[in-house]
């Protein structure tokens, strides 16, 4: 059964747990905030790298 974290105090980020995977969900400007999108393509590139040496 999926699980919400976050709800309590009342927040602008939901965190929901499946178990096997997590979905994060944001309101549009504390997501610009994080830069998730960012974070992960900064991450993706620096893996491209060491595999590549």
């Amino acid at each position: 059964m999926p699980q919400i974290v976050g709800r309590d105090p009342p927040s602008d980020w939901l965190v929901v747990d499946t178990g096997d995977q997590s979905v994060h969900l944001f309101l549009p400007e504390l997501r610009g905030e994080y830069d998730l999108d960012g974070m992960w393509q900064r991450r993706l590139v620096q893996h491209a790298i060491q595999f590549l040496m």
